[in-house]
């Protein structure tokens, strides 16, 4: 499957970069959010939560969303 083995590696390599951006050095600290819903709801979506660096994550929908701007 091209997708999986081609597209998906590459984006995954780009993903891991972007957070290596935010975090260069040991006393770093950073928030990455990620607001595109298909991490959730596509069968790929586990490969990116599997490429956070820490498991520890928060999933908010619109409701805790308006709670948390109010």
């Amino acid at each position: 499957n091209p997708f999986f083995e081609i597209t998906l590696q590459d984006a995954l390599i780009k993903f891991r970069q972007g957070m290596g951006r935010l975090i260069r050095r040991h006393e770093d600290s950073g928030n990455i959010i990620l607001l595109d819903s298909r991490i959730l709801a596509k069968g790929y979506g586990k490969h990116f939560i599997n490429a956070l660096p820490v498991q520890d994550f928060k999933r908010f929908s619109r409701d805790t969303r308006d709670q948390i701007f109010q």
